[in-house]
């Protein structure tokens, strides 16, 4: 979280119930909110239900990134992931997979039909282009 946009996440979250763990003004190693969900009745009690987002720069709490400590996992250790996906599907799943993090700027993004072209996964903040093996397992994922 430290290296992304966190801060304008915390910015939109001002005034609601939000508490940060803050390493400078713009970058935050934490943060989490409370969402009230509305309310449901039963046996004429009224119920408010609530959900907490949590959101952690894991590589801060972890000796290694995610992708390096899921490499030190045998197969079987995925057991959580094993109970829905198999076969090829797992395979893809246990393989770390590239985002076009730069060009998914808007919402209207998240709704496209189709993986956008290579050179939009170029990441400025890495300031790279994604590799062909890359992108053509990003297209196998996408077909899947």
């Amino acid at each position: 979280m430290c290296n992304y946009d966190s801060h304008l996440f915390i910015k939109k979250l001002q005034g609601k119930n939000t508490n940060v763990i803050a390493q400078t003004e713009e970058k935050y190693i934490a943060f989490n909110m409370e969402l009230d969900l509305g309310t449901f009745e039963k046996d004429g009690q009224t119920t408010n239900v609530k959900k907490e987002l949590r959101f952690l720069d894991s590589f801060k709490f972890m000796a290694s990134s995610l992708d390096s400590l899921s490499k030190n996992l045998d197969k079987d250790q995925h057991t959580h992931l094993q109970k829905h996906y198999q076969g090829r599907q797992l395979e893809l799943l246990l393989r770390k997979n590239v985002y076009p993090y730069d060009y998914v700027n808007c919402i209207d993004k998240l709704s496209e039909r189709s993986l956008p072209p290579k050179d939009k996964f170029y990441s400025r903040l890495n300031d790279e282009d994604v590799t062909d093996e890359d992108y053509n397992h990003a297209k196998t994922v996408w077909r899947i």
